[in-house]
């Protein structure tokens, strides 16, 4: 090797030391991020995205997004921020249900009076309006316990 390919050869690691050097505590942030654990017992929506029944983590991306993880899937869901009259003593993942469909709609940290509530996908609103117009009815709210709340 002559002396220019060894100076770049050279560049070229410390440049890698430094990228990893400086990627290390986000990764490890990363990995260290709780997240609510809950499981969903039926299949549901969240967002345009379809999801199965099973074990889902749902950490936060920023402060208008979540992720919604599971083995098998994943999805993004858009949220607000709203404020309740009080607390809620448990953490919960309240869903909606449509006939036989059912959409993530929010969701609480135990002791907060502030939640999380999921923007309204297109796809839940025709559904909305459409059991609205046939049968005159409501949704129903169903609620799933969490077993580790996220620091949100």
């Amino acid at each position: 090797m002559n002396s220019l390919s060894i100076t770049k050869f050279r560049a070229i690691v410390v440049a890698c030391v430094l990228a990893l050097a400086t990627a290390a505590p986000a990764l490890h942030a990363q990995a260290g991020q709780r997240g609510a654990k809950v499981n969903v017992p039926f299949a549901f929506e969240v967002g345009k995205t379809q999801l199965p029944a099973g074990q889902y983590v749902i950490t936060r991306i920023n402060a208008d997004m979540l992720l919604v993880r599971g083995d098998s899937a994943h999805a993004l869901v858009m949220v607000n921020h709203e404020e309740a009259s009080g607390p809620t003593q448990r953490g919960k993942i309240v869903f909606v249900r449509y006939g036989e469909k059912y959409f993530m709609h929010e969701l609480w940290s135990p002791g907060s009076t502030v939640y999380e509530s999921c923007v309204e996908s297109k796809d839940e609103g025709r559904v909305r309006t459409a059991l609205a117009t046939v049968n005159h009815k409501r949704a129903d709210g169903v609620e799933v316990a969490v077993s580790v709340m996220p620091n949100f």
